[in-house]
């Protein structure tokens, strides 16, 4: 994945990128872009899926996007912890 979107992104931050005098900041600032919106695609990925995964939850309350009250949901959720 961080290939691809390092990919995908590179002509972009290569036009968007100021520095036109040093070449090899020029190429720093444009890796560490492609690197850092690599990261905030597995990011945003990995939140949507985290909540499309616990949406069906029996446990997750109403105000996180499930469908139970907030006090039935916090006594559901730790039925069976040794704590």
């Amino acid at each position: 994945m961080k290939v691809v979107v390092e990919t995908a992104v590179r002509p972009i931050w290569t036009y968007l990128c100021k520095e036109t005098k040093d070449m090899v900041k020029r190429e720093n600032y444009i890796h560490k872009s492609c690197e850092c919106t690599a990261k905030l695609c597995y990011v945003i990925f990995a939140a949507c899926w985290g909540y499309h995964v616990l949406k069906e939850a029996d446990w997750l309350p109403r105000e996180l996007g499930g469908s139970l009250d907030f006090n039935v949901a916090l006594s559901k959720a730790f039925v069976g912890t040794p704590f």
